[in-house]
């Protein structure tokens, strides 16, 4: 498990320390999970594949596709993989807001990309 651990950080393109803070472990304890020097709990388990939208039984067995078969997953494995450390910046601050600030954010967000649209 912990190979396709390590495979699914960087299938995602991120950096240790992100997916350690998304996951809220420390980077060290998600270091020791991908060489095999510690096991990952079932709560780990729980926090990634509902985090990244990972299949379960992929992370378990290496069985099936490496995301649930959902479009958004998808397109977010898509992404991540081309993310550029600007992307990477703005969705880690992103993640770290409460869900009201993230709500008006996002409709800001949707006025600054229609009048761009106009243009």
């Amino acid at each position: 498990m912990n190979e396709r651990l390590k495979q699914l950080r960087e299938s995602l393109g991120i950096s240790q320390r992100e997916f350690s803070q998304n996951i809220r472990i420390g980077q060290s304890t998600l270091a020791m999970l991908e060489t095999g020097q510690r096991i990952m709990k079932d709560i780990h388990i729980s926090q990634i594949c509902s985090e990244f939208g990972v299949n379960e039984d992929w992370l378990r067995t290496g069985e099936g596709e490496m995301f649930k078969n959902d479009d958004f997953a998808y397109d977010l494995g898509t992404y991540a993989a081309k993310a550029t450390d600007l992307d990477r910046a703005v969705i880690t601050e992103w993640m770290k807001l409460n869900d009201d600030t993230k709500k008006n954010l996002y409709e800001f967000m949707k006025k600054v990309v229609d009048a761009s649209n106009k243009e």
